[in-house]
């Protein structure tokens, strides 16, 4: 219970320090690091096994700051301005519209896997569809965003970055389901009955989210 309300906390504070552009958002994460290690070498104190404790520091960090990576980067999308909230749209449409594609598309004509030890469903085919999907997402979105004036340079950085973002979702949902062959779990929660849990519907947002707001906020101001 302590354990999980002390993770909670850690990510808590990070994702509040990415949503208001703190420039001490370093500055925390190191600070709850070194709060984190010395939280388990007390507990070494206790029971000094040295290698478990090192082994759960370890998971327990990597695990706050994969969990922020998820949720840290949504709501600095959003106060983009007027793009903002439509920019977090194609980011949740690219992710979820292609692993829906994907899916069906692998059943349908996914001949080739992926990587069957880690993923057995995912197929090349249906990786194939949804880049594709998010490539037609994106060229909606930008006929959507700019009715007026096109702007080439623009249409072709929109485009490769949703191919990018897509890709990188899908990498993220494999390394998700790394996690779970490593802890021996087939989902990663009971929250969402038949979705195998809410990282298995957000683990894709893990690489996306952070690449996309990277573009937003540094990229696609200076080509405009």
């Amino acid at each position: 219970g302590f354990q999980l309300f002390r993770m909670m906390t850690m990510v808590l504070l990070i994702v509040i320090s990415l949503s208001f552009y703190s420039p001490y958002a370093g500055h925390l994460v190191l600070g709850l690091f070194f709060l984190h290690c010395l939280w388990h070498l007390c507990m070494t104190f206790q029971h000094p096994d040295h290698a478990t404790s090192v082994r759960n520091a370890s998971l327990e960090f990597f695990g706050v700051l994969y969990v922020s990576s998820i949720f840290g980067f949504l709501n600095p999308i959003l106060s983009l301005g007027v793009f903002g909230r439509p920019s977090l749209l194609l980011l949740f449409l690219i992710v979820s519209l292609g692993d829906t594609v994907a899916y069906f598309a692998g059943s349908a004509f996914g001949r080739s896997k992926i990587a069957p030890h880690i993923s057995p469903k995912k197929t090349r085919e249906g990786a194939a569809a949804a880049l594709i999907s998010s490539g037609i997402v994106s060229v909606i979105w930008y006929f959507w965003m700019y009715p007026g004036a096109r702007n080439a340079r623009v249409a072709a950085a929109i485009l490769l970055v949703s191919l990018l973002v897509s890709l990188l979702a899908q990498l993220g949902d494999l390394f998700e389901s790394v996690l779970k062959r490593a802890q021996s779990k087939k989902d990663s929660g009971s929250l969402l009955p038949g979705h195998g849990g809410v990282l298995d519907r957000t683990d894709g947002l893990a690489f996306a989210a952070p690449a996309f707001f990277i573009f937003l906020r540094y990229i696609l101001e200076m080509i405009q």
